[in-house]
């Protein structure tokens, strides 16, 4: 009876110890399990991530790919534009070029047309005054400053110019000859302040001297204040002198204050033929 009731106490005891190792184990498992569950929680969330991240990368990629086709395709356009521009700034200065060409053509164009138009007077001239021996000549050199008026024209000694030669044009009184070379002359304009001019004044012929000042006008000296003399009154020389014939245009009178000037006729700074009466 005894050693019935020890089986029985052995029993129990080793009944309850597998119990509680079935109980720890089943705890043990349902942890794993829990963990299993967790990590494919885990697993599925990281997942979705991952895709998430992946479709971020991947969008951000397209972006900057489509940024930097667009900034090449910037960068093409800009450098055609720079090409382009460089190709009608070409243009633009040939344009420019041909431009000046034609203006300069134009204005030797022009300048013949005065110089026909001028010889044609001259010519006219010429065959009115063939007793005096008309040379007509071109103006190769000007020179118009505070110390000297003078111009120097193509032909010389060798063509018969003779110092203190008078020389005009078909409008009037150029000056006078007073360097000759084998080749070329200068004369000596109006207006040069050595240049003094006997003249006579308006319809009444009121003789006095027009003396050159390097300026634009020519000044009226040795003439009575008593005189009528007007602004607009016709100035031609007077002969007097044995140096100019009479009746030679020179200008019309200026009148400032008390004194009076002569404005010439001739326009010097236009001036291109001159004609020399031997």
């Amino acid at each position: 009876m005894a050693q019935k009731n020890m089986l029985q106490r052995n029993f129990i005891r080793r009944s309850r110890c597998l119990f509680k190792k079935l109980k720890t184990k089943k705890i043990a498992l349902q942890l794993m399990v829990a963990a299993a569950l967790l990590i494919m929680l885990r697993l599925s969330i990281a997942g979705n991530m991952i895709n998430d991240l992946r479709a971020t990368i991947v969008t951000i990629h397209v972006y900057i790919d489509n940024v930097f086709s667009c900034m090449e395709d910037c960068a093409c356009e800009f450098i055609g534009y720079v090409a382009n521009i460089g190709k009608i700034h070409r243009k633009l200065r040939k344009l420019q070029i041909e431009n000046l060409k034609l203006q300069e053509e134009n204005r030797n164009l022009s300048q013949l047309q005065i110089e026909n138009t001028e010889l044609r007077r001259f010519l006219s001239m010429t065959a009115k005054n063939d007793a005096h021996k008309v040379i007509v000549a071109k103006v190769v050199a000007k020179s118009s400053n505070n110390y000297t008026r003078s111009c120097v024209l193509g032909i010389g000694s060798a063509d018969g110019v003779a110092a203190d030669s008078i020389v005009k044009n078909s409008d009037g009184l150029i000056g006078q000859v007073v360097d000759v070379h084998k080749a070329w002359c200068r004369v000596l304009f109006i207006t040069d302040i050595k240049s003094s001019i006997p003249v006579k004044i308006g319809k009444n012929s009121i003789n006095a001297i027009a003396s050159g000042n390097n300026s634009e006008t020519l000044q009226i000296t040795t003439v009575r204040e008593d005189l009528a003399i007007h602004s607009g009154d016709t100035v031609t020389t007077s002969g007097y002198g044995n140096i100019f014939r009479d009746d030679i245009p020179v200008g019309k009178i200026i009148k400032n204050g008390n004194k009076f000037f002569v404005k010439p006729i001739i326009d010097f700074n236009r001036l291109t033929y001159g004609c020399i009466l031997k």
